[in-house]
């Protein structure tokens, strides 16, 4: 029989877990989610990497049906022209993001205690992703941090709850009337964002296909990013004056730096397939038709992949982590995580100013991050 897991075992903490599935039992079952969760390395890699098995192609997906059809969940020629829309906007940031990060920085408050995740990184990826988008122009910084937060929350809400759905139907309207007055072109659009580019497009754009564009590049380019960021950003407060000063010096050192944070604290925790033909994986057989999750953040820590993978070791070395996923369906925003990270480590001289009142705790399985980075900036400076 194959042994089970509740998602409140894993929301606090789930490495310990992970940990021991991949020693005892390396796929498990969820039945919330009515999944199996597969959770060692080689395996994971053939649930992100073998479409002929695992397909993304899921119309009845929990996120299909919250969403519509999307890039995330379809295969071929679907998925192909959805990501060809999108992906040249998230190669290039759509801003100078190390100017945008001292903007931010330079208007947070002084003297007092602040969250440097909410008001620092939640602002900035905010901005990134209204750039992003071609949204300057009517999508303020609050405006797309609520979007971004009720959206998550909504994706991840499997139990129903009426409360969250009521907040889901409240954004939705809200981003159905952005959407309508882009597609009626009542505001300019950078024709390089987004949606610009779908604008761009021959056939007529109507305000709801624009609408779920928007709503699924917020749900990828919030989430994703931000609890990334978040991790760089509390590893490197956290970290000793030797590191920082490492960092300062060595610009090899930073890509070290941001993707063994990546690895350490996976932001998404997980991708979802189904299982076309029935297939045994570490000795447990999966049936046809089976949702199936490869968990990135299990695979991350997997000891035979990972020199002390519960460690974060600031200049590991040991090459690619699978936080994105890999393969055909690897993250859109990989790129943007990695943009907004170096402009986080440019802007080092001013954070080493901050005074950090407590460590992080790091919570959620699905999207995991750092809960709070409680600081005191100097009045002057």
């Amino acid at each position: 029989m194959t042994p089970t897991v509740t998602i409140e075992e894993l929301r606090a903490d789930p490495h310990p877990r992970y940990r021991k599935f991949r020693r005892d039992s390396p796929v498990v079952r969820c039945d919330e989610l009515d999944a199996y969760l597969v959770c060692r390395w080689e395996d994971v890699r053939r649930v992100c990497t073998e479409s002929a098995q695992f397909t993304a192609d899921q119309p009845d997906s929990f996120l299909t049906r919250f969403l519509g059809r999307n890039m995330l969940h379809s295969e071929g020629p679907t998925h192909r022209a959805a990501r060809a829309l999108v992906l040249p906007a998230f190669r290039t940031p759509p801003t100078d993001l190390t100017r945008a990060a001292r903007e931010v920085w330079a208007n947070l408050p002084r003297g007092v205690e602040i969250d440097l995740l909410g008001e620092f990184c939640g602002v900035l990826v905010s901005r990134a992703l209204t750039g992003l988008l071609g949204l300057e122009e009517v999508v303020a910084d609050g405006r797309m941090t609520s979007w971004g937060r009720v959206l998550d929350e909504g994706a991840a809400d499997f139990a129903g709850d009426t409360r969250v759905g009521e907040r889901v139907a409240r954004v939705r309207a809200d981003v159905l009337s952005v959407a309508r007055a882009a597609a009626e072109r009542q505001f300019a659009v950078r024709p390089e964002s987004v949606v610009g580019c779908l604008l761009a497009r021959e056939e007529p754009v109507a305000p709801d296909e624009v609408a779920r564009t928007i709503e699924f590049m917020v749900l990828g380019g919030d989430s994703g990013p931000r609890e990334g960021l978040g991790t760089v950003l509390a590893l490197l407060a956290t970290s000793g004056a030797p590191v920082r000063d490492r960092l300062s010096h060595d610009t090899r050192t930073r890509r070290l730096f941001v993707e063994e944070a990546l690895r350490w604290e996976c932001p998404i925790g997980a991708i979802t397939r189904r299982n076309r033909r029935e297939t045994t994986v570490a000795g447990t057989t999966i049936p046809a038709g089976a949702t199936v999750l490869g968990v990135l953040s299990s695979a991350n820590r997997d000891e035979t992949r990972w020199r002390q993978p519960d460690v974060f070791d600031p200049w590991r070395d040991e090459g690619p982590h699978l936080s994105f996923g890999a393969g055909a369906h690897g993250c859109v925003g990989a790129a943007l995580t990695r943009h907004l990270a170096r402009a986080l480590l440019d802007c080092l001289p001013a954070l080493e100013t901050a005074t950090i009142l407590r460590p992080p705790e790091y919570r959620g399985w699905w999207f995991r991050g750092p809960d709070a980075l409680p600081a005191v900036l100097p009045t002057a400076g």
